[in-house]
């Protein structure tokens, strides 16, 4: 017993000795925790910047374009390139662009410039397209528009047009008395500039459109397609009829103005839709007469055109009573139908051949 109990001891002491020798312990699961670097802003060029032009930023860690974005201020631009070594990348200043700090942000974070880029605006206009009488004042809207360059010119159909007001959004001008319907344009030193179409108007002393059709004939072409019950039961098929039209039809047309072109005059009735094309210089006219109707339920649509190349228009003063007389027209009606069940769809095509008599448009004081 004795012996048993000193041996206990020694292999207990023996145990001990191993366990405190002096062999290192590797841990394999060290994380590096310092990470991709976020990116910096260290200069930008130039300093003063214009909509539509190119601006360089320096810096480092800006990756390779498809991860970066850049913003002026809160507005969002275009990235053109990235270097190589994701230091240097170019942008497009867009229009809405204003004077503010650069923020470059990438997947690994976002900076910000110490400084703000001035953001200058190109004279830009934008395009309208506008109805006035003459001497009324109208505004062509843009951006940068006091900053044209050389003296400035408007022009609408190629005549000269005042500049009354100048302003950093838009430029205001009048109708002259001369003044035509047509293109509005602006030059400067540097070219030329769209700025829309402007429709020149002038109240009218007419009245009444009288329409009239006098024995009118015509041979009517119908074509139906469609089905019923579905595509595998077609009902397609051509037929002609002949249709007479005698009577008039009156509308007041007092105030409404018509727009006046260079060459002419043109002069356009919302309901039904009736537009005259008059060159005054040759004496020729075209008139498109289109009513438009439409049944009273989403299932049935009818589109009607009335339309003729007239004979010279009576040859009267223009605010004086005018007739336009037509011995040649055409209409032609397209219809479209279904039911609410969809078993019955067809589309209808009507033209017309013109056999006698004359259609009539006349204007009264």
């Amino acid at each position: 017993m004795k012996w048993l109990l000193r041996f206990v001891p020694l292999f207990a002491l023996g145990w001990a000795g191993c366990s405190a020798s002096n062999t290192p312990v590797v841990n394999n699961n060290i994380v590096d925790t310092t990470g991709p670097a976020a990116p910096t802003i260290s200069k930008f060029s130039p300093d003063t910047v214009w909509t539509f032009g190119i601006l360089t930023i320096y810096g480092t860690h800006f990756g390779f374009g498809s991860d970066v974005s850049v913003a002026i201020d809160t507005t969002q631009v275009q990235v053109s390139s990235a270097s190589a070594n994701d230091t240097i990348i170019t942008v497009l200043v867009p229009e809405a662009a204003q004077t503010g700090p650069i923020r470059v942000n990438t997947i690994n974070g976002t900076t910000t410039s110490t400084k703000p880029v001035v953001v200058q605006s190109t004279f830009h206009p934008h395009t309208i397209n506008d109805s006035v009488t003459i001497g009324a004042s109208f505004s062509i809207p843009g951006t940068g528009m006091n900053h044209s360059h050389g003296q400035l010119r408007l022009t609408v159909a190629a005549v000269p047009y005042p500049i009354d007001s100048i302003f950093a959004n838009r430029i205001v001008s009048h109708v002259v008395a001369n003044g035509f319907s047509g293109s509005i344009t602006f030059n400067d030193s540097s070219g030329g500039y769209n700025g829309g179409t402007l429709i020149v108007t002038r109240p009218s002393s007419w009245n009444t459109l009288s329409q009239i059709w006098d024995h009118v004939s015509v041979t009517e072409t119908h074509t139906r397609t469609g089905y019923v019950n579905g595509p595998q039961n077609p009902i397609d098929s051509t037929w002609k009829t002949t249709a007479f039209y005698l009577g008039q039809h009156d509308v007041n047309v007092s105030g409404v103005p018509f727009a006046r072109e260079a060459t002419g005059v043109n002069y356009t009735i919302a309901e039904p839709y009736i537009l005259i094309e008059w060159d005054t210089i040759t004496q020729t006219a075209v008139v498109v007469y289109q009513p438009r109707s439409s049944s009273m339920t989403p299932t049935h649509t009818v589109d009607t055109q009335w339309n003729s190349t007239p004979n010279l228009p009576a040859l009267l003063p223009v605010d004086n009573a005018i007739e336009f007389t037509f011995p040649n027209f055409y209409y032609q009606i397209n219809e479209d139908s279904t039911d609410t069940q969809g078993l019955v769809n067809w589309q209808e095509t009507t033209t017309t051949t013109f056999v006698s008599g004359s259609f009539d448009l006349i204007l009264k004081p």
